[in-house]
């Protein structure tokens, strides 16, 4: 954990609450819970002036209710607030009843919460603010043999510690967009495996060329199957 170096001690594992999937999380619901009020009795106890908390709202939500209930007088702050302007937004009129402020990642969300009557104040996201000090980029299309003028569609899927791996039922897919872009016939699909096999292809081998979705369709038998359009899901 990056804040260990700062002093700062976690009261309990996250890996305890970091928990993907229906089976799983109905299995750690017991643990999830008193993981809950352990954290908002140590809130309570503590006294602070403020609480953040961060992202997770499933988790961190539940944290806030029961430290306004309990001690009300204590500030919360929310720090990654859910994507209410795209689903279910109610949840920031909900959020106005255990949140004292919301930190928006974005400049539109803070207006989303004002009409609300939840303070909010946008503060920036930090992958943009890291994106022009990434560096990297040149080096690694000139690696696998991509033009710097050439679309370049990274698949990037779980996470990098392991920790939440993509879901084996889901790899087929991913190597379906990987291989069949939206963008047109000339974008280049990246992930881990693709770059892996170009490695071991040896130097200047080049990513496979994609598919573009047109053309697949266009060469493809009709399927009797109906078409359904994917959503992102909102956090």
């Amino acid at each position: 954990m990056r804040w260990r170096p700062q002093g700062l001690k976690s009261l309990f594992p996250l890996d305890a609450t970091a928990v993907m999937g229906l089976n799983e999380i109905l299995l750690r619901i017991p643990t999830i819970l008193a993981r809950v009020r352990q954290a908002a009795d140590f809130a309570v106890e503590a006294r602070p002036d403020v609480v953040v908390l961060i992202d997770s709202p499933d988790f961190t939500h539940r944290i806030a209710r029961r430290i306004k209930a309990v001690a009300p007088r204590i500030a919360t702050i929310n720090y990654v607030a859910p994507q209410v302007w795209a689903s279910r937004s109610w949840r920031a009129r909900a959020m106005a009843n255990y949140f004292d402020m919301v930190l928006a990642l974005l400049p539109f969300e803070a207006p989303v919460f004002e009409k609300v009557g939840l303070h909010a104040v946008f503060v920036g996201h930090p992958a943009i603010e890291r994106a022009q000090r990434m560096t990297g980029g040149e080096a690694f299309r000139a690696r696998h043999a991509i033009a710097p003028e050439a679309p370049l569609l990274a698949v990037a899927a779980g996470q990098p510690d392991g920790r939440n791996p993509l879901h084996p039922a889901h790899l087929p897919r991913r190597g379906r967009l990987a291989g069949q872009a939206r963008a047109g016939p000339d974008v280049r699909a990246a992930d881990r495996a693709s770059c892996r096999r170009a490695r071991a292809a040896g130097p200047g081998t080049g990513l496979r060329r994609s598919t573009s979705l047109k053309a697949r369709t266009r060469n493809s038998p009709p399927s009797t199957r109906p078409t359904r359009r994917w959503r992102p899901r909102a956090r």
